[in-house]
């Protein structure tokens, strides 16, 4: 990692900057240092914040950092992330993000107390990542599979019904959900 980054800097690239400083991250992230992560990201975030670079790479940096901030119980800060992420993905037609946007608000619902709607978001998210063939990636894994769970053991036999319903939910009104929850979880 230190070596990517110096060659960035050496190049005078804040887009391979942000790359090094993302990849360092999600290298921190995978190690559960979520802390760490967050902070790496925030610096790649500021490198990626203007209007003339790369809007993709902004909301692959926020999404991710969005991650840290809900391992770290910042819940205002991981909704502002992925309301800002949503609003780029949906922008590009980048389904993928879309619905690590769709994960990540059922995190927070089910922090907040609503199983039935973190179910049916989880279940609209895994069927995009269907359709896109796209995978939850690994530094994804912990979180999810957590959230995933503790609906489960929540709901009981209700959380199978609440999957399918998010499952035949058409994608854009779980976008419209999505953002309105992200945005009052935001304020």
């Amino acid at each position: 990692m230190e070596a990517a980054l110096a060659v960035a800097q050496a190049q005078g690239s804040g887009w391979l900057c942000s790359l090094a400083l993302l990849g360092r991250g999600i290298a921190c992230a995978m190690r559960g240092q979520h802390r760490e992560a967050e902070a790496w990201m925030s610096e790649a975030a500021e490198l990626t914040a203007s209007p003339d670079h790369d809007v993709f790479q902004h909301g692959y940096v926020l999404i991710n950092r969005a991650l840290q901030r809900f391992h770290l119980g910042d819940t205002r800060g991981a909704a502002r992330d992925w309301l800002r992420t949503l609003d780029l993905s949906v922008g590009l037609q980048h389904w993928r993000s879309v619905a690590g946007c769709i994960e990540g608000a059922a995190y927070l619902v089910l922090g907040q107390g609503d199983a039935d709607f973190a179910a049916r978001l989880l279940a609209a998210a895994a069927r995009a990542r269907d359709l896109t063939g796209a995978p939850l990636f690994p530094q994804w894994h912990a979180a999810h599979a957590q959230v995933e769970t503790r609906a489960r053991d929540l709901l009981g036999e209700a959380f199978k019904a609440a999957q399918q319903q998010g499952t035949a939910t058409r994608i854009e009104k779980v976008v419209e959900l999505t953002r309105a929850r992200l945005a009052e979880l935001s304020a």
